[in-house]
């Protein structure tokens, strides 16, 4: 799985549920089918949490920075992740949303309402995998007042489509707690996790 621009210290902290889909996005070993994953991102300031689940499992991304890893429930151990700046791609600055992206970025000028937020299209391109969910190219949805990426709708360089799409957004005050690994789960650092 790709862990699905830019997290801002200056930001709010914020909260979305929502559902990661489509034949390029990867859960497990290479199926060549849809998959779709149940996500709930939170993100304060460079740190972010992406709890997932699909096909009965369930795990957890954090990232810190520059460090992350990849959390697997069932086996109470937690994997080092290389790092990609398309795993940050859930808040951009809503003023220059394109400024920090490393790719060709517009606004497109569109609105529409998303988890009953007013959210604004951007049209991006010519990424390689540095667009969310390391995608390529497409068009993604921000709420127009924090930045928050609550939808995109993009290809890879192979082709295959990869959709997030929030069904929830709120931006109370999250806790430094809920960025911490939980007890009982051992590091491994250096390992790739098995694949079912």
């Amino acid at each position: 799985m790709v862990v699905p621009v830019i997290a801002s210290a200056e930001g709010p902290d914020v909260t979305m549920k929502g559902v990661l889909s489509g034949d390029g996005v990867r859960f497990g070993p290479a199926t060549g089918s849809a998959t779709t994953i149940a996500q709930t991102v939170q993100v304060k300031g460079d740190r972010i949490r992406i709890d997932f689940a699909a096909n009965g499992r369930e795990g957890a991304v954090f990232r810190q920075g520059e460090k992350a890893w990849l959390v697997s429930l069932e086996q109470h151990v937690a994997f080092a992740l290389p790092l990609s700046p398309a795993g940050r791609m859930w808040m951009v600055n809503p003023q220059e949303p394109c400024h920090a992206t490393g790719f060709p970025c517009a606004a497109t000028g569109q609105l529409k309402r998303i988890a009953g937020v007013q959210a604004r299209e951007l049209r991006f391109h010519d990424a390689g995998a540095q667009g969310p969910d390391g995608t390529d190219r497409g068009s993604l949805w921000i709420d127009a007042d924090s930045g928050a990426v609550l939808s995109f709708d993009a290809q890879d360089v192979s082709h295959r489509q990869h959709a997030w799409l929030a069904s929830s957004v709120s931006y109370s005050p999250l806790p430094d707690t809920t960025f911490v690994i939980p007890q009982g789960v051992h590091a491994v650092p250096g390992r790739k996790p098995d694949k079912h």
